[in-house]
């Protein structure tokens, strides 16, 4: 089991692939374990 530590800091994961199934599957995953994440098709 994964648990969450406190903090005071948010972090934000930010999933970049040109994929959209990349993007969501990859997203989902980091989502299960309790991350914040943000899809973008592009870094430009």
């Amino acid at each position: 089991m994964i648990e969450k530590e406190s903090s005071q800091f948010s972090a934000v994961v930010r999933v970049v692939d040109d994929e959209e199934a990349v993007r969501k599957s990859v997203a989902f995953v980091l989502r299960l374990i309790g991350l914040d994440v943000r899809l973008y098709e592009s870094g430009v």
